[in-house]
């Protein structure tokens, strides 16, 4: 139907613009089956197979790097760089440095003004930044917290005896 097709062009561009490489394979693979050609099925799919190329990857990366080292980064472009570190990790790229300035960029989030508008692009945002721990190299284990293991609302927990 025409709806289902503007529908798949607009997951289209989306996909595009945050990098999504899942997204991008998803919607060319749907659009081809549904007869859908033109220039955002094109492109889609010449991104997506350049999201394959490690050289590529890390030119977006650096590109991403510089687009969220300002004060107030955007939701999209911080969640673009998420998409491309999870992207460079996923064809042997060493994103490590680059995960930990998604997690910084999340947290400067806090303080991005409404202009953009997404409420829930903002928490997926955060819910992607934050999910993997491994990214925070300073996060203390249980051993270390302060109280961890004194009384409190969580004292004891996960102790034999004590939660």
């Amino acid at each position: 139907s025409e709806q289902g097709q503007m529908d798949c062009i607009k997951r289209l561009e989306k996909a595009l613009e945050e990098l999504d490489v899942p997204a991008l394979e998803r919607e060319v693979k749907l659009s081809k089956e549904n007869g859908m050609t033109g220039a955002y099925v094109e492109q889609a799919e010449a991104t997506f197979i350049k999201l394959q190329m490690r050289d590529y990857v890390k030119e977006r990366l650096r590109e991403a790097l510089v687009a969220v080292d300002v004060p107030e980064p955007t939701a999209a472009d911080l969640l673009r760089l998420s998409n491309l570190t999870k992207q460079a990790d996923h064809i042997g790229i060493d994103a490590s440095a680059e995960a930990k300035r998604v997690a910084k960029g999340a947290a400067q989030l806090v303080g991005v003004r409404r202009s953009v508008g997404n409420l829930q692009l903002e928490m997926e945002l955060l819910g992607m930044c934050f999910s993997e721990l491994r990214n925070f190299s300073r996060l203390k284990t249980p051993e270390e917290w302060r109280g961890g293991k004194g009384a409190g609302a969580l004292g004891g927990v996960g102790e034999k005896g004590g939660g």
